[in-house]
């Protein structure tokens, strides 16, 4: 099950980001736990959320974001597909995971094991990249006392960044 970020965190002051993307808006403000929106291996929508009974409710609200600015055919075709497009249960919201990623962010950044942490809605995780084999346990240690859920949180050793 979800659990909150502890009201500890600095989490909040990542909140402020100037421009909030539409998808993250919708999860934040529409109920249901909005996700993602992706295609599955025909073609169809797959809206994935947390709440399914509120799927309607979640594809109303992927409407302007996703006819905003095409012609009138385009947007016909588009509302058709986003009404029936797939309901899929998933355990996080979007909101949820950038909360919980900005949350571990403030833990893990600064150390020079970790070169990125990210969201990754489509695997319903956060992927915290580490420069070498010794960089999960610096995160682990960093991490360990959280309460951070199970499973959440994947580390990879991804090498140390290389600037362009």
């Amino acid at each position: 099950m979800a659990r909150s970020v502890p009201t500890d965190s600095i989490a909040p002051l990542f909140r402020s980001r100037a421009h909030q993307d539409a998808f993250e808006r919708i999860s934040r403000t529409v109920p249901g736990g909005f996700a993602s929106i992706d295609r599955d291996s025909t073609g169809r929508f797959v809206v994935r959320m947390v709440d399914t009974t509120k799927a309607d409710t979640i594809r109303a609200a992927l409407r302007e974001p996703f006819t905003a600015g095409r012609s009138p055919v385009e947007k016909a075709g588009i509302l058709r597909e986003l009404a029936t497009a797939r309901a899929e249960r998933v355990s996080w919201s979007m909101a949820q995971l950038i909360d919980w990623n900005d949350y571990v962010a403030t833990f893990v950044i600064g150390g020079p094991a970790v070169v990125g942490v990210g969201v990754n809605v489509h695997r319903q995780r956060i992927e915290v990249d580490v420069a070498d084999e010794n960089g999960p346990d610096v995160v682990e240690a960093r991490l360990g006392s959280r309460r951070i859920p199970c499973g959440l949180v994947v580390i990879k050793i991804t090498g140390p960044v290389r600037l362009l």
